[in-house]
């Protein structure tokens, strides 16, 4: 299994620029990025490369984190390559994303169905008001509209660096091995 994270979630709402300026991101625009980089310059879905290799990826956004990970039992080495250049190359069209609106808003339609998750965020709200905390992890279906190409981008570039990064193996390696892979493919 390997892991490789960026301390970037769902209550993380603002942006810094290189001048300093503050603003305010759209609530659900983690989520909306890890659900993004499975997607390459080629067109091809990474999951497919994934599978291809005998490995299961996945990926996740918390309030504070968004994580993608993924498990085999062969071709380690080629699947950790493949998870780092996934996770290194953003690719973000006008097109891609207008597609992707459409996807997360079902998610976002069929979690309000759940009781569980309406229920989960009615408490968020009562306790924390109008902290981001009580905003769904995917946002809403308005929050995610105002996702842009260039928004994604800027918050990829501002959280996916290798000081706010961290990647995490286990199982039958070899370290040398790990450090090798992450060198050539970083």
């Amino acid at each position: 299994t390997a892991f490789f994270g960026t301390r970037y979630g769902s209550c993380d709402s603002t942006l810094t620029d290189s001048n300093g300026h503050t603003s305010t991101v759209p609530a659900g625009i983690a989520h909306f990025l890890e659900h993004k980089m499975f997607e390459s310059p080629d067109g091809e879905d990474v999951s497919a490369g994934f599978a291809a290799l005998g490995a299961d990826a996945n990926a996740y956004t918390s309030a504070d984190t968004t994580v993608y990970l993924f498990t085999c039992t062969e071709r380690f080495y080629e699947a950790l390559e493949l998870l780092i250049k996934m996770v290194t190359t953003p690719y973000f069209t006008p097109e891609n994303v207008k597609k992707e609106k459409g996807i997360i808003s079902e998610e976002i339609r069929m979690c309000r169905d759940s009781v569980s998750d309406a229920l989960h965020y009615l408490l968020m709200g009562a306790m924390y008001g109008e902290h981001p905390a009580a905003v769904p992890i995917a946002g809403t279906v308005d929050s995610i509209s105002k996702i842009t190409p260039s928004l994604l981008y800027a918050c990829y570039n501002s959280y996916y660096r290798s000081s706010n990064m961290v990647m995490s193996v286990c199982g039958r390696i070899d370290p040398d091995e790990v450090e090798r892979v992450v060198d050539r493919a970083l």
